[in-house]
């Protein structure tokens, strides 16, 4: 099975399908981040992990696409949510906003794994919202400049808010393993 397979596999995958997985995906990384964070070996292949998903929404959202002449951009914020309340509602639309919050939750969690644990959440929360803020406007700007699909202000907004929600949880597991929420090395 192909990357572009699976990745349309679950980019069809119903709404409460998603969730098992993201929360099956979600306790087996805690239980892995709690494990091994300590060894020299984890932040490698987390990077390795991080790259690798970038790749792989790159191909997808950009080298993947063929060009499409006939999409105007929606840079209006919040037009989708406008779009699927018209007309007695698109279910498709709704679904298709919570798939790119859904993209970028794993990216939010390797990342803030990857920053150094001296670090406080907001300074790590910080780093995500920037850096995912640039890549996500990145990939809309190329699919606009080079007409490769729908460029939205919507799906920025839902990738970082995936982002920020997936770095989130790295601050949720020093709380169940009972470590500090800031290390902090002048205290």
């Amino acid at each position: 099975m192909s990357i572009k397979a699976v990745f349309q596999w679950i980019y069809c995958m119903d709404f409460h399908d998603v969730l098992i997985l993201l929360a099956i995906f979600t306790v087996l990384f805690c239980i892995a981040q709690v494990k091994f964070r300590k060894h020299r070996f984890w932040k490698p292949i987390l990077f390795v992990v991080l790259i690798s998903w970038a790749s792989i929404v790159i191909g997808q959202t950009i080298i993947g696409r063929t060009l499409e002449t006939t999409l105007e951009p929606v840079w209006q914020p919040f037009q989708s949510y406008i779009d699927a309340l018209k007309d007695g509602g698109q279910k498709e639309l709704l679904r298709s906003n919570f798939m790119n919050v859904v993209l970028f939750y794993p990216a939010g969690l390797l990342l803030a794994s990857l920053l150094p644990e001296r670090w406080c959440s907001w300074q790590k929360l910080l780093v995500v919202l920037m850096l995912f803020t640039g890549f996500s406007f990145a990939i809309e700007f190329s699919q606009y400049h080079y007409n490769l699909g729908l460029a939205q202000t919507d799906d920025v907004i839902h990738n970082v808010l995936g982002a920020l929600v997936g770095a989130a949880v790295i601050f949720i597991i020093p709380a169940v393993s009972k470590k500090r929420w800031c290390k902090n090395p002048q205290r």
